[in-house]
């Protein structure tokens, strides 16, 4: 009889163990939810964060507005998100702007790889410099390679960047708003998709 009481003990505490552990369960998924919500409230861009950024980045200095003035459309990412630990990930929303109007919405996804440490968040715009470019991002997804090495000189960090899209010379792209800092050096991979 004291054995089966020892199991009827048992068993309670192990139901009344499972039960709470349900409503934990709730409450961490809840909880969950909550914050990829708040996550995607406070990373989601409007064309008006696009305008702005292009207009900021656009009057930073002379060279980058004649860039501008020479470009037939304009692909703005207003805030891209970069972290990593030796692996690590890049993502973005932005627009294709030609004229001052939302042509289409472009996602920025990718991976980086390298002796890196760190996250940031910045903001990127690329000039479409040629009417055949433009086309050819209009009607296809693309793909970039990027190497970033981020260095301290004089007491300020410094970012350098590297990319294949410079090769062709009809795309120029800025990279400015940095905060926070990813140190080291990486080779990144970046997907731009329109939808």
């Amino acid at each position: 009889m004291n054995v089966t009481r020892m199991n009827n003990k048992i068993y309670l505490l192990t139901l009344l163990s499972f039960l709470a552990s349900c409503g934990a369960v709730s409450t961490f998924e809840t909880s969950v939810k909550m914050q990829k919500e708040h996550i995607k409230k406070v990373n989601t861009v409007t064309n008006l964060d696009a305008a702005n950024t292009l207009a900021a980045v656009s009057r930073r200095d002379l060279p980058t507005y004649s860039v501008y003035r020479k470009s037939v459309a304009q692909v703005v990412f207003p805030k891209v998100i970069k972290a990593g630990l030796l692996v690590g990930a890049n993502y973005g929303e932005g627009f294709l702007l030609r004229d001052g109007e939302v042509i289409k919405l472009v996602d920025l996804k990718g991976a980086n790889i390298g002796l890196q440490a760190g996250g940031q968040s910045y903001s990127q715009v690329t000039y479409i410099l040629t009417e055949e470019r433009y086309q050819e991002i209009l009607n296809t997804n693309r793909l970039s390679l990027n190497g970033s090495i981020s260095y301290g000189l004089n007491g300020k960090l410094q970012n350098s960047r590297l990319s294949s899209d410079a090769i062709k010379g009809d795309l120029f792209t800025v990279v400015f708003n940095e905060t926070g800092t990813v140190y080291g050096a990486s080779l990144e991979g970046l997907y731009y998709s329109l939808r």
